[in-house]
């Protein structure tokens, strides 16, 4: 292996070193990530996750967003204000302060089209509904009157039927034939 060959290891070797560090490092801190897109995610944080979890999370995501070199986008006061509000365990506060702080930004996004849809806020997910007192006193009228309703026919229903009652009268047979005539007489 000649002096030449060696050499182009050697560097090839300390290149591939230093290379990867720099991309391990750009990950690893969080201070050189967009505070933009950490402000967006505090705000999934606590949109998406237990109050405590979330509120530890979001802490984070704004503490490196405060901290982060480009925070172009970012109105810095309302984040500290958001910041703040996490502190003392606002969450709503603090999600309304963070979306605050990124709606510059987010006003200067373009248009999604197609089948982009995009949004510039995150709600909360939709609490369950529960039946009010007057929801369940309705439900409690109406089962009663369909219950009287069944009670009713079933009490007032007359032992016979209508085939029964038109058999008895002598209009059963009538009752077939007179389609039958019409069209007799009117062919004959």
């Amino acid at each position: 292996m000649g002096p030449l060959r060696l050499f182009a290891a050697a560097a090839l070797l300390v290149l591939s070193v230093l290379g990867g560090a720099s991309a391990a490092s750009a990950h690893g801190g969080g201070s050189d990530a967009e505070g933009y897109v950490l402000v967006q995610q505090a705000i999934g944080y606590l949109v998406n996750m237990p109050k405590q979890e979330a509120e530890m999370h979001a802490q984070e995501k704004v503490t490196a967003a405060l901290a982060a070199t480009d925070q172009e986008g970012v109105s810095v006061k309302t984040l500290e204000q958001a910041q703040v509000a996490l502190r003392a365990g606002d969450t709503a506060q603090a999600r309304e302060l963070l979306q605050r702080s990124i709606t510059d930004s987010v006003k200067m996004l373009p248009l999604a089209k197609g089948p982009d849809t995009g949004t510039g806020v995150v709600l909360a997910p939709l609490e369950s509904q529960q039946i009010s007192p007057l929801g369940w006193a309705f439900l409690a009228v109406s089962l009663a009157a369909i219950v009287a309703g069944i009670a009713l026919v079933v009490l007032f229903r007359p032992p016979e039927s209508v085939h029964q009652l038109r058999r008895d009268m002598g209009l059963a047979s009538r009752h077939l034939d007179v389609g039958h005539d019409e069209t007799k007489g009117q062919s004959g």
